[in-house]
């Protein structure tokens, strides 16, 4: 950027000397150029970048470049990330941003841009109907041009349902909306707090396959693995189980491979693996693995003696439980322990683990009269009554519990034998083992109800779960644990690995699906979107640029096994920009680290959130620029006679050499360089920036915005006379530059400028700039 020092005074000059009409009549013709509209986008999305304050200002460029390109596919999506940080501001953008959705929505789009806008646009928004009508308007264009799009907007719009408690149109809405993204987790999750508005829930099946299914989204989610495990637990597809349980384990082990597993993940296990005959010995293998010894679990001992019986290990199984008994009641009372034992938990034991019921009725005696309240204490107390006789007083404390206490079930069925009311008894018997299928305590009701001379059956809708779960995923009912560098791979590209001088990047990152299961990228998912690109800079010059670019995408599909996604990149930005424009002959080595869903430490340091997966890094070169004598002439010879492509070229360079002298006058940079006299390089940015090509003059102007220039009269004189040519994008420019060079010492050419140009779009930039507004004409009544 050229200093501050002498501006003022040629700024003033031109601002006194300018009259309406000294501009040529061509001020409103139309002009196209998406050479220029190129320039104001990426100027948009520096200004924004920088301080997104100026959010009017980058909003003003893209207005600027959409009148230059109607046609451009880049700035309907500017406008719709930049639009989107409008959100707290005062003005409102959404008519803007409306049209530019039309366009920019299709086949390929960035879902996390549009739900961006559409969430600032809805801010704008005063009423619940307002915003309704809104959303309404928007399903019924995009729905039938993009699913995910679609449920993510009847998604919203059965949530303003929800909110007027009209739980018939929400249910419809999120019904429609997890049909249209199945993997839409708040759709499902809305739509089952719908169902119970109204006293009714998902079907089993249903929620099986999406409990299943949320593995998809994310393999490594511990909570949605227990869940999904814990579901087919429930619903006896114990064989399921084992596989999801240790599925489960891998997943623990990944997130916490220094601790043991945790008993809420083993203890379930094992007791899968119980009511498996196939896997009793697989059973008993487990128990050994996690018994502690410092740590006793009577469950887990009740679980391997009673295996060991179930195998015909008799003399093995009495020994592990009697074992068991004794240690327990050793503990029992001891504080500080990380498994407490109680009397209730020796009741519990010798009532269904090993049968003594005088044992247990003395031990639940001691608990009840210790602590009555503690919870399974009376339920237990009164089993153990029923147990011995007592009848009556076992009804006093389990009548109450019967209908959400297993064991108090249990308890009252035996009340109910007795009363020889049997129809009472094996229906809550079937309760009961409905409630935990895979306890102990279901195993007796089980025997409880053979002894009344019925049979338990499996309910039917167990084989309905397992055959929508074996339709959906055939062979991976359980998921395969894979490591995450197994499942995707990432990489940065670039146009190549060795570029020169004011070279294109084009920088994409390519996401490849490289598993067995969709690839889907959102909230809660494997990735997130989330991306943060660091630049280690060596070579002539050493830098390094930290957080260059933080950005999030979302794909507005899934990625199906063998595909990739690939995400365009702008990191030609910020420090980096201006660093490869401002050293023309530094030969650069550029080290990019793209960090996925990026973790951010104290010390300020990245990483990425999923364990085992390294950063994406990628190196590039770039030459510098070789200053012979043939190749200046050569430059100087294009500035003049070139094409528009060669002149821009030219023009960037001796921009760039005339900032890298003053970056080794002010001390900045220090390497071997080809010194060009100053005046000489002052005369070439001075002749681009008279150049009958319009559209030079504009390209130099935002190469000079982000240059630090030496302080040069005639340059500044230079650049002041095209705020009266007569092509507006150069007025345009020249205003933002100057206003930017000078801050509030070109203030009264900025109010000159709001009121006085001809052309709408100047005016508009002045004002953003802070010029000021001129008085609206006043309405003849």
């Amino acid at each position: 950027m050229v200093k501050k020092g002498v501006v003022f005074f040629i700024a003033a000059s031109a601002a006194a000397g300018l009259t309406a009409p000294a501009f040529g009549q061509g001020n409103q013709e139309e002009i196209f150029s998406p050479l220029t509209a190129s320039v104001f986008v990426k100027t948009a999305q520096e200004i924004f970048r920088e301080d997104p304050s100026q959010l009017e200002v980058a909003m003003r460029f893209l207005e600027a470049a959409d009148v230059l390109d109607r046609n451009s596919s880049g700035i309907p999506e500017q406008v719709l990330r930049i639009g989107a940080g409008s959100c707290l501001g005062q003005t409102d953008y959404s008519a803007m941003m409306t049209t530019a959705m039309s366009s920019y929505i299709g086949r390929q789009f960035d879902l996390e841009v549009v739900l961006s806008a559409i969430r600032c646009m809805l801010s704008h928004l005063d009423t619940r109907q307002q915003r309704e009508e809104f959303l309404d308007r928007l399903l019924q264009r995009y729905d039938p041009v993009n699913e995910m799009l679609g449920s993510e907007l009847a998604t919203q719009l059965g949530l303003l349902s929800m909110e007027k408690t009209d739980y018939t149109t929400a249910q419809t809405l999120f019904n429609y909306a997890y049909s249209l993204n199945p993997y839409n987790e708040p759709a499902f999750e809305l739509l089952q707090q719908a169902y119970a508005a109204e006293a009714m829930a998902v079907s089993p099946d249903a929620l099986a396959v999406h409990l299943r299914r949320m593995l998809d989204v994310n393999p490594y989610d511990l909570s949605a693995a227990l869940r999904y495990a814990d579901f087919l637990r429930q619903f006896e597809l114990f064989e399921l189980a084992v596989g999801m349980y240790e599925y489960s384990q891998r997943v623990f082990a990944y997130h916490f491979p220094d601790q043991t597993l945790d008993r809420s993940i083993y203890l379930p296990w094992l007791l899968s693996c119980y009511q498996t005959p196939r896997l009793l010995s697989r059973c008993i293998e487990l128990a050994d693995r996690f018994r502690s010894e410092t740590s006793f679990d009577l469950m887990l001992e009740a679980v391997a003696g009673r295996a060991a019986a179930k195998q015909g290990q008799a003399e093995r199984a009495r020994e592990i439980l009697e074992r068991a008994a004794e240690k327990a009641e050793q503990m029992l009372g001891k504080k500080d322990l990380p498994l407490p034992i109680y009397p209730e938990h020796l009741a519990w034991f010798f009532s269904f683990i090993l049968d003594r019921p005088d044992s247990a009725l003395a031990w639940s005696n001691q608990a009840f009269g210790q602590a009555p309240d503690r919870e399974g204490v009376r339920s237990i107390f009164a089993y153990t009554l029923a147990q011995n006789g007592q009848y009556d007083v076992a009804r006093e404390y389990a009548e109450s519990l019967a209908w959400t206490d297993q064991v108090a079930a249990i308890t009252m069925a035996i009340v109910y034998r007795h009363e020889e009311n049997k129809q009472q008894a094996i229906e809550l018997l079937r309760h009961a083992i409905a409630m935990a299928p895979d306890t102990f305590e279901a195993e007796k009701a089980k025997f409880l109800l053979t002894d009344l001379g019925s049979e338990y059956i499996t309910p039917p809708i167990v084989p309905a779960i397992e055959k929508a779960l074996e339709q959906q995923y055939v062979n991976r009912v359980v998921p395969v644990y894979t490591e995450p560098q197994r499942r995707f791979s990432a990489k940065l590209t670039f146009s190549s690995s060795n570029i020169l001088y004011g070279a294109d990047l084009d920088p994409r990152l390519v996401i490849e699906n490289n598993g067995s299961s969709p690839l889907v990228i959102q909230d809660g998912g494997m990735l997130a979107g989330f991306i943060r690109v660091d630049v280690m800079v060596r070579g002539d010059v050493t830098m390094d640029i930290p957080n260059l670019l933080s950005m999030r995408f979302r794909p507005n599909r899934t990625i199906q096994p063998n595909e990739y996604i690939s995400i365009p990149l702008d990191l030609r930005t910020g420090k980096l920009r201006r660093l490869l424009a401002t050293c023309p002959q530094a030969t650069l080595e550029l080290e990019f680290i793209v960090y996925l869903d990026p973790i951010i430490r104290e010390d300020g340091t990245a990483s990425c959130a999923l364990q085992g997966i390294s950063p994406v890094r990628t190196t590039l070169r770039r030459r510098g620029v070789n200053l012979t004598h043939d190749f200046m002439l050569q430059r100087l010879n294009a500035l003049s006679k070139g094409q528009e492509g060669q002149k821009i070229q030219a023009a960037y360079l001796f921009a760039g050499l005339l900032a890298e002298q003053e970056a080794f006058r002010r001390g900045m940079v220090e390497y071997r360089y080809t010194r060009v006299e100053p005046s000489l390089l002052v005369d070439s940015v001075r002749r681009a920036l008279t150049d009958e090509n319009w559209r030079l003059r504009v390209h130099t102007m935002e190469t000079i915005s982000y240059l630090d220039f030496p302080s040069d009269f005639a340059l500044i004189q230079t650049l002041s006379t095209n705020l009266d040519h007569n092509r507006w994008p150069v007025r345009f420019m020249t205003i933002y530059l100057l206003k930017r060079i000078q801050g509030s010492a070109f203030q009264p050419v900025l109010d000159w400028k709001a009121q006085y140009d001809p052309h709408p779009l100047p005016r508009r930039l002045a004002v953003a700039l802070g010029g000021k507004e001129p008085p609206q004409p006043q309405r003849e009544l």
